[in-house]
């Protein structure tokens, strides 16, 4: 775990290093470069997306794991994320469940 300082710095360097990526992708796709080979100087961060499809059980059972003792606190927060998202879709059995599992 970073103590604030260096948590903010390595935040700054990251921040900096997907927005030099990103400039050199619009650059290239000016020159007329097409998006399959501009795409080579993004991080996958700048681009990465996911889609889903999984059981209500299996992605609780994937954020109990993560928001357990000993998670790291990077998946932790990934795994509240999911929850908040999912809160809207199934509000019912995340309540149940938060209940039940006593410890969200």
């Amino acid at each position: 775990m970073l103590d604030e300082e260096s948590s903010l710095k390595a935040l700054e360097i990251y921040s900096q290093q997907c927005h030099s990526s990103y400039q050199a992708y619009q650059q290239l796709l000016e020159l007329g470069v097409g998006r399959e080979q501009a795409r080579g100087v993004l991080i996958p961060s700048v681009y990465t997306s996911w889609v889903w499809t999984v059981s209500l059980q299996a992605v609780l059972h994937f954020i109990s794991l993560r928001r357990g003792a000993g998670a790291q606190s990077e998946i932790g927060a990934y795994a509240q994320a999911i929850t908040e998202l999912i809160k809207s879709i199934v509000p019912v059995s995340i309540e149940a469940w938060e209940t039940q599992a006593g410890m969200f």
